[in-house]
């Protein structure tokens, strides 16, 4: 394409004249010649940005014709090049490679080439490397995570190395997961803050709960709805369970806005950040932390959602959420969709019966990774908290759990509600995980025979015959066994978990004397 001569003169007219002021000492307009920022050197010539300048050069770079401003389009092509992060000595041999031989006509000669680029470098405004990613977007700040550690979140894992990701953890097992989050709902006075905290103060204590492992830790309690009214609940548990210190359960009790701004849900962080290992945290209810909000809205529940899932990433905790059900109580949780399509676990309570056998009911509505198929059913109890400085009693409910959702309550009272509570003591106390069939998961067992000691201590029969006393003892272990509500093999026994079938709490004492399945002399006004 011409003579070396004939190229540098071509281009010294087209620098003047887009005004450079070009002379042995270099000048020109410095202001023009250098990118706002310094290209760091380290990121020339990075395999992808080769790639894409290849791919440029073979499809979209435009042809050089000499005669018809061939030497100008090749002085830009060679800016191009500089732009997007090639070094000097590589965009000579790209353009060497992928361009000259197919766009330039006629050739280039390399000697004349280099020289074409080496102007180019020297007098590109855009600047080395002006059209990098790495110059173009700002670099994202990778703040430490709660560990410290500074890493990129969204950082990319491969199937290989998908065996190193943690597998979920459980904080009640086959129920919620910890980091998860869940939804219990139902009507008013159907007894969901009740059922929500037995779960809670089995989570704080580190006991089984519904005879299912749970993940200890400490559990914060937002009582939007009810505030310093969930003082006799808690006293209820203690003085039921009969427990002698009390666990890591801390309560905040007023009303957050999750719905207007992120300022109360940073403030909560902030103030739990001192408490060690919260596992579970808990919003009673949804209206109350919306502050207002409209809970049909797309936009105030997105708002809502988006700020307890603030809350969990600051946290690690699990987040459950108490909520009502609409009018219409076969449709489920009222508000908008995305509330369901965002949580994890979703759980409905309801309540059936009459005053004196009223019976509560939690099923499993959704659950991501696991079954729908389980119920737990509790009847109230009324626990009497002492008098007030008035003289007036004071009273609260726990729930007691039962066999089966929708059964006669009295089907438990006398000898086998009994032996059913003792059995769910002696696990409690006793009980130890075995693999107790061949190829089947471990289970949380006892002896059949310290079964029996338990329920012969605890004078299950007034029988005085000690075969009539085993007569029963056994006829009593059967009728848990048909009734789905036991299982059995060789020398040992357990609480079963079929679909349908019903949990329970094996923090209640069974000391002969109380009667738990007797029915609340209350009305539920007490529960919500």
């Amino acid at each position: 394409m011409g003579s070396l001569n004939r190229a540098v003169g071509s281009l010294t007219a087209y620098l003047e004249k887009n005004g450079y002021s070009v002379h042995s000492g270099g000048g020109g307009k410095t202001s023009d010649l250098k990118p706002q920022k310094e290209f760091p050197i380290e990121f020339l010539d990075e395999e992808y940005i080769i790639k894409k300048a290849i791919a440029w050069l073979e499809d979209e770079a435009p042809i050089a014709e000499e005669g018809n401003g061939g030497n100008e389009t090749t002085f830009k092509i060679a800016c191009e090049l500089s732009n997007r992060g090639t070094s000097e000595g590589k965009a000579l041999e790209l353009m060497l490679e992928h361009w000259n031989e197919n766009k330039a006509d006629p050739p280039w000669d390399p000697e004349e080439l280099q020289s074409v680029i080496r102007n180019a470098y020297k007098y590109n405004k855009g600047g080395l490397g002006s059209k990098h990613p790495r110059m173009i977007f700002n670099p994202v700040e990778i703040k430490p995570d709660r560990n410290g550690e500074h890493q990129n979140r969204f950082a990319p894992i491969s199937w290989e190395d998908i065996d190193k990701l943690p597998r979920k953890a459980p904080l009640i097992k086959g129920l919620l997961d910890c980091g998860g989050t869940s939804v219990v709902f139902g009507p008013s006075n159907c007894g969901k803050s009740f059922f929500v905290l037995d779960m809670a103060l089995h989570v704080a204590l580190g006991k089984l709960w519904s005879s299912r492992k749970i993940c200890q830790g400490a559990v914060v309690y937002i009582a939007a709805e009810g505030g310093l009214g969930i003082r006799e609940r808690l006293e209820a548990l203690y003085k039921h369970y009969k427990i002698n210190k009390k666990p890591p359960l801390y309560i905040i009790p007023i009303s957050p806005d999750f719905c207007n701004s992120s300022k109360d849900v940073e403030e909560i962080i902030a103030a739990i950040s001192g408490l060690y290992n919260v596992k579970l945290i808990v919003i009673d209810t949804l209206s109350r932390a919306m502050a207002g909000g409209n809970e049909n809205s797309p936009d105030d529940m997105g708002a809502f959602i988006r700020n307890f899932e603030k809350l969990k990433d600051g946290t690690g905790a699990h987040i459950l959420i108490i909520h009502h059900s609409g009018k219409d109580n076969a449709r489920g949780a009222r508000g908008h969709s995305s509330l369901k399509c965002a949580i994890d676990t979703e759980i409905e309570i309801t309540k059936n019966g009459d005053k004196d056998e009223q019976i509560v009911t939690a099923e499993i509505k959704k659950q991501r990774d696991g079954r729908t198929d389980v119920k737990f059913s509790f009847v109230p109890k009324e626990v009497q908290l002492g008098q007030d400085e008035d003289g007036e009693w004071l009273s609260s409910c726990v729930l007691i759990p039962v066999e089966g959702a929708g059964r006669n309550v009295k089907k438990l009272s006398g000898q086998k509600g009994r032996a059913l509570n003792i059995l769910h003591y002696c696990i409690e106390k006793e009980g130890k995980e075995r693999t107790v069939k061949k190829g089947s998961p471990p289970v949380m067992c006892v002896k059949i025979e310290e079964f029996r000691d338990a329920l012969k201590n605890g004078n299950i029969s007034n029988a005085d015959n000690p075969d009539s006393t085993r007569r029963i003892i056994g006829r009593l272990i059967n009728d848990l066994n048909e009734l789905g509500l036991s299982d059995t093999y060789g020398d040992h026994i357990w609480l079963a978990e079929k679909p349908g079938q019903t949990g329970s709490s094996n923090l209640h004492q069974a000391d002969g004397q109380d009667k738990p399945y007797k029915g609340c002399p209350l009305s539920l006004d007490c529960l919500n």
